[in-house]
């Protein structure tokens, strides 16, 4: 019954990635759409028994801006599309520490971010459908204030 599920999650995903990434599948090596088959298998199913492939198209989204503006081979920039989703997940659930390079000044800056509470409402009205997906926003639990990061910037979990 469960390899059948998976069977047929497999099958959306080609359907899904032929679809919607037909463009781009000329720029990706097989570890490219194998990393982005793995993110979609994960994903969580929704009201009507489909993944949710709002999440991935996303990180896919980050990903190619990454390449574009930001210098990233495509494989390093869905691995690190692919962390931030988790990292905002996490933010989403309760707190997440984690490390970025300020924009200004070019220090390390380690933080302790949520999006819960009050706080994902606020994040959720500055947010838009078409929301830049290269800008993280945050409440720093620490410093208890509003803070920002640009993606390319993430360096990773601590």
């Amino acid at each position: 019954m469960a390899e059948e599920a998976t069977k047929k999650r497999a099958q959306r995903f080609r359907r899904w990635l032929l679809d919607n990434l037909a463009v781009e599948l000329g720029r990706m090596s097989a570890d490219d759409i194998d990393i982005i088959r793995r993110a979609y298998m994960a994903l969580p199913d929704g009201k009507d028994g489909k993944p949710n492939t709002a999440v991935v198209e996303r990180m896919i989204r980050r990903a190619l801006l990454l390449v574009d503006d930001c210098d990233f081979r495509l494989t390093e920039a869905l691995e690190r599309s692919q962390e931030i989703e988790t990292l905002l997940a996490d933010m989403r659930r309760g707190t997440a520490r984690f490390c970025y390079v300020l924009q200004r000044g070019g220090e390390q800056q380690n933080a302790c971010g949520t999006q819960t509470g009050a706080v994902a409402g606020y994040v959720a009205r500055m947010s838009s459908p078409r929301a830049n997906v290269m800008q993280i926003s945050f409440y720093d639990v620490e410093l208890q204030r509003w803070r920002s990061m640009h993606a390319g910037n993430y360096i990773g979990r601590l």
